[in-house]
């Protein structure tokens, strides 16, 4: 993180401390902004428009400061932390997450801390940090039961779930699923479809995993009835791309082929380019096992540039990867062999950004010597200089390889 933005959290944080605890309710009479502000920035952020949706949240936490309204000042670091969660921006995600856990502690708010510990716990799972994912996820789930919210309560297993998923214990998400399903089908029929469509979603890709495929399937297709009932674009093409994953693992490429060009269609017309980007990877792979490398590269070409706009490295590395395997299947080895490299060159670097981020999350029994804010600052700005170099070496290669291609072809 830059040292402006250091003391700038820093001069939040201390402003917040300063608040008495009986915070007057000053800010009752624009209530109604604030709430029309995180509709907006919810809405912009389901359109996968991150940097606008980030910059309305500023305005949010700008305006929440000058109103002394903590409540609303505590949404709107939740919301930065959601939507730099999302752009695989853990540092910033960490820093904001833990100034509004120390407000809503201070404030003695138990739902919103709960929330902020089941984005926590997906903050550890993203970095790798799985033990400690479970631990955080499972103080969640302990404060949404004792609140008694059952749909969060769903959410907490799931994401546990999730977690385990990840460490390849697929029967025990399978069992962390199983109950967050158990919990949502305590609830009346109309309430809690979201969550319903998510755990048997997941509930289906375990079965998946575990090479159950037949009885993954009736899971699926489950979800995708509920998803068309609620006839919620983004989460009807997540549901499509489910299934199109489940045809490719089962060795269906013109099914899997099928359900991920309806999800990329859905997700072209939201605008919404991080979730369009990744089924570009997930549709190119089912043309590549379909034996279509050169319909696989058309793919691939629009979803590598808008993988570049977004820098996301893990997408990227899949991407170039791709790109190798596509270019080796069409003869093009000297292509695949410059696409191997760079393919290497992302994975490392994204390992380098998640260990930077790692070192500002040391572990109660081994603290850190130096500031590691200050460590990442510096690898950032490391990083930022090495990046640049790459973009006036891709500028130059991209002209090679044209000539190359030429020549090839």
């Amino acid at each position: 993180m830059k040292r402006s933005s250091l003391a700038l959290l820093a001069l939040l944080f201390l402003q917040i401390l300063s608040l008495p605890l009986e915070a007057t309710l000053a800010a009752n009479t624009s209530s109604t902004n604030f709430a029309e502000l995180v509709t907006e920035i919810e809405y912009l952020r389901k359109k996968g428009l991150y940097p606008e949706a980030i910059s309305k949240a500023r305005q949010c936490l700008a305006l929440a400061e000058d109103q002394d309204a903590p409540h609303w000042i505590t949404e709107s670091l939740y919301q930065i932390a959601i939507l730099f969660y999302l752009q695989d921006d853990y540092e910033e995600s960490v820093a904001y997450l833990e100034i509004a856990l120390s407000t809503v502690r201070l404030q003695g708010d138990v739902d919103k801390e709960a929330d902020l510990l089941n984005l926590q716990g997906n903050l550890y799972w993203k970095l790798g940090q799985f033990e400690r994912a479970l631990s955080t996820l499972e103080q969640a789930l302990s404060l949404f039961r004792s609140i008694g919210r059952t749909v969060s309560m769903a959410s907490a297993a799931n994401n546990i779930g999730n977690v385990r998923a990840s460490s390849n214990q697929h029967l025990k998400a399978l069992e962390s699923f199983q109950q967050g399903l158990e919990w949502v089908n305590q609830l009346p029929p109309a309430e809690g479809l979201r969550m319903r469509a998510s755990l048997l979603s997941n509930i289906g890709e375990s079965l998946a995993a575990l090479g159950r495929f037949d009885e993954a399937e009736p899971y699926l297709l489950s979800s995708l009835e509920v998803e068309l009932e609620l006839n919620e674009p983004r989460d009807l093409a997540f549901s499509y791309t489910c299934l199109g994953s489940l045809y490719a693992a089962i060795g269906d490429p013109m099914r899997s082929r099928a359900y991920h060009e309806n999800a990329l269609e859905i997700q072209l017309k939201l605008e919404d380019q991080w979730a369009s980007t990744i089924t570009r990877l997930r549709l190119a792979e089912a043309l590549l096992a379909n034996s279509q490398p050169d319909l696989a590269l058309g793919v691939l070409t629009e979803g590598f540039d808008a993988a570049k706009a977004l820098r996301s490295d893990s997408m990227l590395q899949e991407y170039t990867n791709l790109l190798r395997i596509a270019h080796s299947s069409t003869g093009n080895d000297a292509v695949a062999a410059y696409y191997a490299d760079l393919s290497g060159w992302f994975g490392k670097r994204h390992e380098a950004r998640n260990g930077a981020v790692t070192t500002a999350l040391p572990s109660s029994e081994a603290p850190s010597a130096t500031s590691p804010t200050t460590n990442a600052a510096l690898i950032r700005w490391a990083t930022i200089s090495i990046l640049l170099i790459v973009i006036v070496l891709l500028f130059v290669e991209n002209g090679r390889l044209r000539r190359l291609d030429r020549s090839l072809h």
